[in-house]
């Protein structure tokens, strides 16, 4: 079987390339030139510069057999991906042609080109439905979100600080976001190294009650004595029990 390289040398890319099956490496070769020819004539229309960057023909076809190199290296070989890179393109300043490096990056996305809500307010939306009774019969604004919540646990997020349970959400989050970008169906992801053993249902309860009980002590105005059980020591001692 020939080297991509060799299949991508031997391509006429002044004729439209024919629709192939991704079956092997001369598929995949050939897909991937034909995305190109079609990036290059939106790009020709889209930057008023770019016979500056190809001077002629030789030229041209040696840069689209570099970006078809490029785009299979960085898989780049769905029209979705190449439909968000010319986007980004038509939003760009500048008259010239951009590099393969730049428009590759654009084909890649960012998180709201997929409907993925911002770190933060995937959390806040996580939180509020930790509480209900069934999360997963809830509507959310993105898949992603609710698998990222699932991943990290309902029972965490609705009882820990922020402080401590945010990065958990936002690396879990920061995975499954990958796996949407890159067409990927979503899947469980492992667990974070952590030095703490599993808890058991009666720990993380106590823990819950624990921090309840801070945040109570916290709107009193009792936080400032040495700790809780003073605290609430003083509190009976205010309601006249012992």
């Amino acid at each position: 079987m020939k080297k991509s390289g060799e299949i991508i040398s031997g391509i006429n890319f002044n004729q439209p390339q024919p629709q192939q099956a991704e079956s092997n490496s001369q598929d995949v070769s050939e897909h991937a030139a034909q995305l190109v020819n079609l990036i290059f004539r939106e790009l020709q229309g889209i930057f008023p510069a770019w016979k500056q960057a190809f001077a002629d023909t030789e030229t041209l076809n040696s840069a689209k057999r570099n970006w078809t190199k490029g785009f299979i290296e960085n898989k780049i070989l769905k029209v979705e991906q190449v439909r968000i890179g010319l986007n980004k393109a038509r939003q760009a300043s500048g008259d010239f042609i951009p590099s393969i490096g730049k428009f590759i990056s654009w084909c890649n996305g960012d998180p709201e080109d997929f409907g993925l809500p911002k770190p933060q307010l995937a959390y806040r939306e996580a939180c509020q439905k930790a509480h209900e009774l069934n999360p997963g019969q809830l509507n959310w604004s993105h898949q992603a979100v609710y698998s990222a919540a699932r991943n990290t646990g309902f029972f965490e997020l609705k009882s820990m600080p922020e402080r401590d349970i945010f990065p958990v959400f936002e690396r879990n989050y920061e995975l499954i976001c990958q796996q949407v970008m890159a067409g990927e169906p979503l899947q469980d992801i492992p667990k974070a190294l952590t030095d703490e053993t599993p808890k058991s249902i009666a720990e993380k309860n106590k823990a819950y009650h624990d921090v309840q009980q801070q945040k109570y002590l916290q709107q009193k105005g009792f936080d400032q004595l040495d700790n809780p059980r003073e605290a609430m020591s003083e509190i009976y001692r205010m309601l006249g029990r012992k």
